[in-house]
């Protein structure tokens, strides 16, 4: 200690250290769970002005200051400590902290002032209560770190854009909530809100209540994995709306606005506006344009054991001319009698899932509850992209059912040529990739797989580079 001075039953004085083990603080719980700090952790530098009198109440002692803590952490600096009747505050600022120092699957620097305060009676996260702004060079979750959740479909890699960009919040803990005042990002991320958290759960997070909003989101950059030839989503995204729920049930509405939405080449009106509302167990959306273009899906979880994870149970999809319309026709779900109308539908919708295009009419039935799709349908300009090549006619009509992973057909008419051909009722089935079709022999229908000489009176055979030709036996 240095200037020590004592008078009239009062005493004052500095106190200067070097290389503090945290081992200490760490044990006894107060650094949270999953946070790393080097073994050998230490304040490289503490001073701090303390004072009291010579009655043995601890009470009576005082103290302020400042510190560097942690050795192999890049500096943060603490300072303006103050320590009064068993009670603690100070301002702590970091100067690009690398949070992958602290804990790994964080990615970023930080910047960072907060005002904090507490008692030594209870150094827990309770018991601290802190505001101040924290600023991320990058959002701090990265893309490998979400392609570990294994979500089905999911790509997260193709948020790395969006992520790349910077984060600035402006938070408040009081113990039991965490209130975010503001969260931003030139991404065009705002959140503002609160959190609720209690550490003697599981899962600390207890409540949300958020007000979300996101401008010019770009639809391309969606984590949705494509084939390597779809043509991805294009436009832009507008969202404004509530986060609310738990952490293990978290629920999403608000107002949605797309703009320039174009899907497998086919766009539609230059504005789609409406709302979203999305949770765990069901998803509602409903979007239209300024003439006729309209999205809109209700769809909801299905118990467990069922083929699907979701279910429809309306479907109303109209771009211009094209029309697809379905609903449940019981009050049964998942439906077992889902009746969809397609009126000029443009295949190319589809390309960013199925490598197909075409003008689709149909009537189809669909029983989710055992995965069956069967009705009548007529396809003009079909074409569809195989893994051995394009497949094109002018025309095809057929009634089908799919099932139990068979897809029969029959009463199907193929227009090649100007000439239209019709087979029988289907007598044999065979596999194509993880496909097995239920064809027929027929007298003016067969397949030629040219590249490979076979021709096929029973099967569309996948060999070298397929294209059908329509002979005369």
């Amino acid at each position: 200690m240095q200037g020590f001075e004592l008078a009239n039953g009062n005493w004052q004085g500095i106190v200067t250290a070097n290389r503090i083990a945290i081992a200490p603080l760490i044990a006894a719980g107060v650094v949270p769970e999953g946070v790393q700090i080097p073994n050998d952790a230490a304040l490289t530098t503490a001073q701090l002005n303390v004072s009291g009198t010579l009655s043995p109440d601890p009470n009576t002692l005082q103290a302020s200051g400042t510190g560097n803590p942690a050795s192999g952490i890049r500096q943060p600096e603490c300072h303006g400590h103050r320590f009064n009747r068993r009670t603690l505050a100070g301002i702590r600022d970091g100067d690009r902290l690398q949070l992958s120092q602290v804990v790994p699957d964080l990615r970023g620097a930080l910047n960072s002032q907060l005002n904090a305060s507490g008692t030594l009676a209870d150094l827990s996260p309770t018991g601290i209560r802190f505001d101040g702004v924290f600023n991320f060079s990058q959002i701090p979750i990265g893309a490998a770190f979400l392609d570990r959740l294994e979500i089905p479909s999911f790509a997260p890699e193709k948020l790395s854009p969006y992520l790349d960009n910077s984060l600035t919040a402006s938070v408040a803990w009081n113990g039991s909530a965490l209130t975010l005042r503001e969260v931003t990002s030139p991404a065009g991320f705002r959140v503002a809100g609160t959190v609720g958290v209690d550490f003697n759960r599981s899962l600390p997070i207890t409540t949300l209540d958020l007000n979300v909003a996101q401008r010019n989101y770009d639809l391309a950059t969606l984590p949705v994995a494509l084939p390597n030839d779809a043509t991805p989503v294009q436009g832009t995204l507008d969202f404004e709306g509530r986060v609310t729920g738990t952490a293990t049930d978290p629920r999403i509405a608000g107002a949605l606005q797309l703009q320039e939405l174009i899907v497998g080449g086919t766009a539609f009106d230059p504005v789609l506006t409406g709302t979203v509302a999305a949770s765990l167990q069901a998803v509602d959306v409903d979007l239209r344009g300024n003439q006729r273009d309209r999205i809109a899906l209700n769809a909801a979880k299905t118990p467990a054991g069922s083929p699907l994870p979701y279910a429809p149970r309306s479907l109303e999809v109209r771009r211009g001319d094209a029309i697809a319309v379905g609903s449940c026709q019981v009050e049964i779900f998942p439906c077992p009698n889902f009746a969809l109308t397609v009126e000029n539908f443009d295949l190319a919708l589809l390309e960013p899932i199925l490598p197909v295009r075409g003008t689709l009419n149909a009537n189809l039935n669909a029983n989710f509850r055992q995965l069956v799709v069967s009705g009548s349908t007529q396809v003009n300009q079909p074409w569809l992209q195989s893994p051995i090549g394009p497949v094109e006619a002018h025309a095809v009509e057929a009634d089908f059912r799919y099932g139990d992973g068979v897809l029969q057909l029959s009463q199907a008419r193929l227009l090649q040529g100007g000439t239209w051909w019709r087979d029988r009722p289907p007598v044999n089935t065979c596999s194509v990739g993880q496909w097995t079709f239920a064809t027929s022999t027929t007298q003016n229908l067969t397949v030629s797989c040219k590249l490979c000489g076979a021709i096929s009176r029973t099967c569309w055979r996948s060999c070298g580079l397929m294209t059908f030709q329509i002979l005369a036996s």
